[in-house]
């Protein structure tokens, strides 16, 4: 069967087609749109309409997309900013009279559990380890969770992305040397609930989201995204950490010259980028294995759990 999802982000409108038999997606489209749907959440509490309007039109869009492509099922999700924001429901109105579709608003564990399923069905089997632990970095939020199988066993859900840390502490690009610090002092701060949980140190470490991919993006230099290419790939605490000092230090302009940058991030990856290994400093972990599978592939694999961990 033909189906498709659409996540509604704090900065990106997503979209995944694939033929589902059972357990397993076999990808058809892919695309991502950058709308910034949060801009002004963290400070404010409300969507604003101009981005209410952007996120709809492309939500419209992959509709369009997906009727094209006979898509007998569409799952649409909406994740940090719609669930913080006062106006949601202004917003979710919104959205299903112009698309017909219901809109599934996740809270953190739903996001989580989610995340999880789809960023371990998307590693080959291989390269699929019994259990893990998860790092989702968003706009909004970040998760970190573990399991094994399709089984959250722990995690927590924190107010800490790339759109509200840029727009808290980011004021220039390159970045000021009192912007760089202030950056990293606040990321420190927002991840001291982490250092309270039992983290499991033997288990290997899985990144999904924008952050995570555009990093195995720019360290692979990739002038078109593959996702087949972004999963599997590792980084290094120190690459990550290179990498974003060398991000601060240039204008937007120039990020958006490197392959491997969409536009739409060039102002949020220095922020995602120091949280990713501001994570890894927590964790006490050395490196972090990518996957393109996130959430979008958990709401479609979601009903066939139970036979994903039995096929393992």
């Amino acid at each position: 069967m033909r189906v498709a999802s659409m996540d509604i982000g704090t900065n990106s409108v997503r979209l995944y087609i694939a033929d589902q038999e059972g357990s397993t997606l076999h990808r058809i489209c892919q695309e991502l749109r950058i709308t910034r749907l949060g801009e002004g959440v963290d400070a404010g509490g409300r969507l604003r309409p101009e981005a209410m309007e952007r996120t709809t039109a492309a939500l419209e869009h992959y509709l369009s997309i997906a009727q094209h492509h006979s898509v007998r099922n569409v799952q649409l999700v909406a994740t940090s900013a719609v669930r913080d924001a006062a106006n949601r429901q202004e917003f979710l109105d919104m959205v299903e009279r112009r698309t017909q579709l219901p809109v599934r608003v996740l809270t953190g564990g739903d996001e989580a559990r989610l995340s999880f399923v789809g960023a371990l069905a998307a590693l080959s089997p291989s390269e699929r380890p019994a259990a893990a632990l998860v790092l989702d970095i968003g706009g909004g939020s970040t998760e970190v969770f573990h399991g094994s199988g399709t089984q959250l066993q722990g995690g927590t859900s924190l107010q800490l992305g790339g759109v509200r840390m840029t727009e808290r502490c980011v004021t220039a690009h390159p970045l000021p040397p009192a912007d760089w610090e202030r950056l990293q002092a606040a990321v420190r701060s927002a991840l001291q609930p982490l250092q309270a949980e039992p983290w499991p140190a033997e288990l290997p470490l899985i990144g999904v989201g924008g952050t995570a991919t555009t990093a195995a993006a720019l360290l692979l230099g990739l002038e078109t995204y593959d996702p087949d290419l972004i999963t599997g790939t590792a980084l290094s605490h120190q690459a990550i950490e290179d990498m974003a000092e060398r991000l601060a230090g240039m204008s937007q302009a120039q990020r958006l010259a490197l392959p491997g940058l969409t536009a739409g991030r060039e102002d949020i990856i220095v922020a995602g980028l120091v949280i990713l290994y501001g994570v890894l400093d927590v964790m006490q972990k050395e490196t972090i294995t990518v996957s393109d599978g996130d959430l979008l592939q958990g709401v479609l694999l979601d009903e066939h759990a139970a036979d994903f961990d039995r096929s393992e």
